[in-house]
């Protein structure tokens, strides 16, 4: 489930199961509080189903 509310830069995610840092899920680097954010270009997740 994901919940976003892009007037305050806030996106939810609920997991449905624990997750598991690998070489095919790794860490997100959010912006600094102080950085100059541009719309567009607050946090790029990746993500797919093991099914493809």
């Amino acid at each position: 489930m994901l919940i976003n509310n892009f007037d305050l830069r806030v996106s939810a995610v609920k997991l449905e199961t624990p997750m598991v840092f690998s070489s095919q899920v790794q860490n997100v680097r959010l912006p600094d509080v102080d950085d100059e954010v541009s719309l567009g270009f607050l946090a790029s997740i990746i993500a797919w189903t093991p099914s493809g």
